[in-house]
Order: C-alpha cells, then structure tokens, then sequence
C-alpha cells in the first residue's frame, strides 16, 4: 500500500515538473534509502520533456564514481564520473562530480550548463553547503540556469548548527 502511494506522489510530482509547475524538489531520503537510484529515475521521467541533461552533485570522489557506476541498470540513460574537464559528458546523459570540483572551476561547469541543454542539476547530500559559503557561491549560478533542481539529503540539521543553502528557513 506505501508502495502505491509513493508511486502515485512521485507520478503527480512528475506531471507537475513537466506542465512547469514546479522546478525545485526537495527529497528526503535516509541512508540505504535508494537515493542513488533518484538521478535514473529522474532521467527516465523527465529526459526529452523538461531536461536533456543530468549534473549531479556528490560531496566525495568515491560518492561520484559511485554514481557513475551504480547508475540504474534499468534506465536507457548512461552518465560519467568527471571532474573538470572539457567536455565531461562525452556521449552521455550527464555527469556526476563532486561539490570540490565545481568549486575548484565554477567557469568550467558554467559553460559546460551553457551547452543550450535544459539541465537536471541534483544535488546530494546538500546538507554539507552551508548557506552563502564557498559551495554555495560557486553551486547557486548553476541551479540558476538549471531547468530543474532536486536537493536530497537524509537530514534537514548541520553539525554546527549553520543555516543549509537552498533551505527555506522561518525567519
């Protein structure tokens, strides 16, 4: 039965991104949770109706060649771990990086999302950028330009008690 309405949620969500309704989700999702299965899915919902593209955000190397390799089987689309090089889709769907490399060159991600492509930016673990610091100044142009933007974390609260970019807050 949670199965079905989680499916149902997701479907009406789906059909809200795509009529333009919305383009920011938030996902919550505990670890082992299937949160690396959400940029496929997102892929197989929404590649040719709202997106063409996936940047997927990680906060570690071995979170990003994770991504590349646990990308769903099942899913058509393919991505690729990249850093900061030039074309760092080569033939794919998109690409998964991490938080380090698109601070070490916000310009090389910029004009990478400058391709003409509507992109899916998915952030992951969102909850490490700290609301106006370096993360989020050189991540907060890209989800500008982003035709759509999902955030997913498993927790709403940092360490230190610092507000969490992209957070709503009551004032």
């Amino acid at each position: 039965m949670k199965l079905r309405r989680h499916q149902a949620e997701a479907s009406a969500v789906t059909e809200r991104v795509i009529t333009g309704e919305v383009n920011r989700i938030y996902i919550s999702v505990t670890p082992g949770g299937g949160k690396s299965a959400i940029p496929g899915i997102i892929a197989e919902k929404l590649m040719g109706h709202v997106i063409d593209r996936i940047l997927w955000v990680v906060p570690r190397n071995s979170l990003r060649d994770q991504g590349e390799a646990d990308f769903p089987d099942w899913s058509q689309y393919r991505i690729r771990a990249a850093g900061n090089e030039v074309d760092p889709c080569r033939g794919t769907a998109g690409y998964v990086t991490t938080y380090q490399a698109i601070v070490a060159d916000p310009e090389r991600h910029r004009l990478t999302m400058g391709d003409g492509k509507r992109w899916a930016i998915i952030l992951d673990e969102f909850h490490h950028v700290l609301d106006g610091g370096e993360w989020y100044q050189a991540i907060d142009p890209l989800m500008q330009s982003a035709a759509l933007t999902v955030l997913m974390s498993g927790t709403l609260a940092r360490g230190d008690g610092q507000r969490i970019a992209w957070v709503p807050y009551d004032a």
